[in-house]
């Protein structure tokens, strides 16, 4: 079964950060919505607020069409609303997806202040298209986040700090996927007859990496139409 990791949850809560240590960690494919929208806004320019939600909602459907074509595991990371999180639901259980969703949350004053530092930093214009100087026209929003209606196996991140970026306990969580990785490609590979005859098994989770880092038997597999 075909899994999908969800990385949600509210705003300035280092999801991207996380989603691109996954896809360094397990090499899986992550699809995160602030590139889609980053890479929308360097063609499309948008002026205003108005604009800005349109790019949101084609890089939703990007998502969409990406959930439906993928052939393998895969890592969508975005805030996602409540509307997606439907559609995405109906579309994981028609397509058969193992679904997890990693929710991240901290404390308002500290999203608030986060979010604010990164406006003043070099941040993509597309990012910059809502004013939450003020953290009572902030808190709303992120209390509309939190109650987004998340599916499949719910894990909670507490971002308050950065040390969820390098707790174990939550890679062990998310290690099983990888380990699925690494089944269906053992099986692959047993069912074929490779000309690698010194052609070694991965032992632990992160020689995935190092396994799908070369083209073999297994990268045609994965890329077959079953």
């Amino acid at each position: 079964m075909r899994k999908v990791i969800l990385i949600g949850g509210v705003l300035a809560a280092g999801k991207s950060t996380y989603a691109n240590i996954l896809k360094e960690k397990y090499n899986l494919t992550v699809v995160t919505k602030d590139r889609l929208k980053e890479i929308l806004g360097d063609n499309i320019y948008v002026e205003n607020r108005e604009e800005n939600k349109k790019l949101s909602v084609i890089c939703f459907d990007l998502i969409k069409y990406l959930l439906d074509c993928n052939k393998t595991n895969i890592v969508f990371e975005s805030n996602f609303k409540e509307y997606e999180l439907i559609e995405l639901k109906r579309i994981c259980e028609e397509l058969d997806y193992e679904v997890m969703s990693l929710i991240f949350d901290a404390d308002n004053e500290v999203l608030h202040k986060r979010f604010n530092k990164r406006l003043n930093e070099n941040r993509h214009y597309v990012h910059k298209s809502q004013d939450f100087t003020d953290i009572n026209d902030f808190i709303p929003v992120i209390d509309h986040l939190r109650n987004a209606p998340y599916f499949g196996e719910i894990v909670k991140v507490d971002c308050n700090d950065f040390s969820y970026q390098n707790d174990e306990s939550l890679f062990d969580e998310i290690k099983e996927l990888s380990m699925v990785i690494y089944n269906f490609a053992v099986t692959m590979q047993n069912k074929i007859d490779s000309p690698k005859k010194n052609f070694e098994y991965p032992t632990y989770y992160d020689d995935v990496k190092r396994l799908f880092g070369e083209k073999t038997e297994i990268d045609i597999l994965l890329e077959t139409e079953w």
